[in-house]
């Protein structure tokens, strides 16, 4: 069916491939050549051990951490914008675009991030705070994304900071403002604790958050 399957042996390879696609499709070829011209049915690759377990390292070298939005289509004439706030990133921890709504912010922040996805080792998130109805749900909601269980309550901003305070992540929080003050708090916490976690931030109104 024109379709090749890598065994766990070729898989096992991943980690000393620098994360190019290429690469791991040589070998791929590679071994299945040696497995047909063996008369063997089973590919493997030289080396392999079977107490390697690659299964992590093959998703992180070939899919990035994160759930950014898929965009179909070219995100036109913005390219001064993406680079200038992306240079902002690099110096602060938090960025917030402030615009009317329909200026695009949502569409410049998520190419942003997906510029950055491979500088975070921990991903890069996307938080639609437009369908969160209760603020108290802000922090569950970011921490599912990192497979944390964050009961809502008073000290719940700080559990997340706590939880998130080892990690290297982008985290946009897109339509803050109907969400404002529990927004701002969430960000304040995170900013506080995590030295490694940026945010990107899309709001009609500022977060009034002072660094």
């Amino acid at each position: 069916l024109g379709r090749v399957s890598l065994s766990i042996g070729v898989a096992s390879l991943v980690p000393t491939f620098d994360s190019r696609f290429d690469l791991l499709l040589n070998a791929a070829d590679a071994a299945l050549y040696e497995a047909k011209r063996g008369g063997r049915n089973r590919v493997h690759a030289l080396g392999y051990s079977p107490a390697v377990e690659p299964q992590s390292a093959l998703v992180r070298n070939v899919a990035p951490l994160n759930n950014l939005p898929q965009q179909h289509t070219r995100l036109i004439g913005r390219v001064t914008e993406v680079s200038e706030i992306t240079e902002l990133l690099e110096e602060s921890p938090l960025v917030t675009l402030q615009a009317c709504g329909g200026a695009g912010k949502t569409r410049i922040s998520v190419a942003i991030a997906t510029e950055l996805s491979a500088t975070f080792s921990d991903g890069t998130w996307f938080v639609d705070l437009a369908r969160v109805t209760d603020p108290a749900l802000i922090p569950g909601t970011i921490g599912s994304l990192f497979r944390l269980e964050i009961t809502p309550g008073q000290n719940a901003a700080a559990s997340l900071a706590r939880a998130l305070a080892a990690k290297n992540t982008l985290v946009v929080f897109d339509n803050c403002e109907h969400v404002l003050e529990a927004t701002a708090e969430v960000a304040t916490a995170l900013l506080e604790t995590c030295g490694g976690v940026r945010i990107l931030a899309t709001s009609r109104e500022p977060l009034g958050i002072q660094i």
